[in-house]
Order: C-alpha cells, then structure tokens, then sequence
C-alpha cells in the first residue's frame, strides 16, 4: 500500500481500517497490539553466491550492489543503522519506492536488497539470507485509530488476544480500503505467521 509514513497517514486519516508496522507512534493517536517480531533480511537471487549463505554481514555486502528503499521506510532506516554502526559506507546501485521494486531489481538480478522477513511470500527466484547486524528482531504492530466505533475493526484488532485464549475469531478481509467478514477462523493452533497473512494486504511496503 505504501512506505512506513504512507500507512501511519492513512489510518490517521480514516482511508484504512487498520494497518501493520513496526515502531508504531506512541503519540496517542492509535490502539496497538503486538502480533509478531521479525527482523530484515537480505534477499538475493537464487543464482547469487549468497544465495546458500545462512547469514552474511554488512561488511561483505558493502562490496556487492546494493538496492535500497527511500527514507521514507521503516526498513531502509533499519538498514542505515546497521551500515553506520559497522561503520560501512555504502553507494547504492538503485533507489526504489515500494518493496515490490526492490523484489524485482532483485529477481532480474540488478542487487541485492533488503526486506522485513515475512513482508513476502515470493520464493520462485528469492532467497532470503540473515544478517548478522540485524538479527535483532523488532515488534510488529496491528494498530488503528484510539478513538474508532467499528464493531467489526474491534472484533479484528482483538483476534490475536482471542486466539491467544484458545477461542475462535473471524477473519476478515480488505474489501475497497474497509473490512468485511470472511469465512475462515483463526484457532488456537494458529503462529505468527498465520495471523500476519490475514493482514498481510494492509501491510503495505514499509
């Protein structure tokens, strides 16, 4: 849907329901519950050299081309940090706006890029390979207005504490920027990861 800011903006100004994000503002504007931690990965094609690395760090990928975010996302400022705090100068080859920009710059094989570990679910040329300068893993945040009267936005927001006590709740589903019931449920068995992939279209590319 858009960068870190893009979302923040777009569920302070009601045009979305609910969104998912790290470092969520502690400002009192939105309601927040965490619903996983992850951290950044690296993501290079699967032909890359490091593509059968389980992890890498900053100083060795200084010397491959990079794809970088604009500031405007949560994850390039994660990744900014990591290079400065190795000390690490790094001239990027590309500068793109969505995520899906830096999966593809990384699918025709123009760099390496950078990502929150289960921002996608593309697996056919992608390989996603730690870092060791950002293994810290970082909440992940559903959040929506503090003030909303939506029966259905609270029921939502509620479902991972719910599911947390064993119950059942619905899904729902974006339906034109609002929520509308789904058919699935979400039980005690469900990870993470499932409850991420219910939200996953509100995500947006951070």
């Amino acid at each position: 849907m858009g960068s870190w800011v893009q979302i923040v903006e777009a569920v302070a100004d009601d045009r979305v329901d609910l969104g998912v994000l790290p470092d969520v503002p502690k400002d009192g504007r939105f309601e927040r519950e965490v619903c996983l931690h992850q951290s950044v990965v690296a993501i290079v094609h699967r032909d890359d050299p490091l593509a059968e690395r389980a992890e890498v760090t900053c100083q060795e990928l200084g010397e491959f081309p990079l794809i970088h975010r604009t500031s405007r996302s949560s994850t390039q400022r994660v990744i900014d940090t990591a290079f400065r705090k190795s000390g690490i100068a790094v001239k990027p080859k590309a500068i793109v706006d969505t995520r899906d920009g830096v999966v593809e710059a990384v699918a025709n094989r123009i760099g390496i890029g950078f990502m929150w570990e289960h921002a996608c679910s593309r697996t056919d040329v992608i390989r996603r390979v730690r870092v060791k300068e950002l293994e810290q893993r970082v909440p992940e945040h559903v959040f929506c207005k503090a003030v909303n009267h939506d029966a259905l936005v609270k029921l939502f927001f509620k479902s991972r504490t719910l599911n947390d006590r064993g119950r059942r709740s619905p899904k729902v589903r974006r339906h034109e920027g609002r929520l509308e019931k789904g058919s699935d449920t979400l039980d005690s068995d469900d990870t993470d990861e499932r409850f991420i992939g219910a939200v996953r279209s509100m995500t947006g590319d951070r």
